[in-house]
């Protein structure tokens, strides 16, 4: 193999690995937003669930 050959194999590597890394770090950054969101839906439904239960026992007290 010619040196400029191996120069752009090296190149490409490099630049794949680099592609990969960004990849890895987007990756990590949108699985902490998902971990986000549900612990936020979650404090919602149990919210709801706990305005549904005291609407539920107050219309049994009438």
């Amino acid at each position: 193999m010619r040196k400029t050959e191996n120069h752009l194999f090296k190149w490409i590597d490099e630049a794949l690995i680099d592609e990969i890394r960004m990849v890895d770090a987007k990756h990590e950054r949108v699985a902490q937003e998902i971990t986000k969101f549900e612990e936020r839906v979650m404090e919602k439904v149990k919210s709801k669930l706990l305005e549904l239960a005291e609407m539920s026992k107050s219309s049994k007290r009438r």
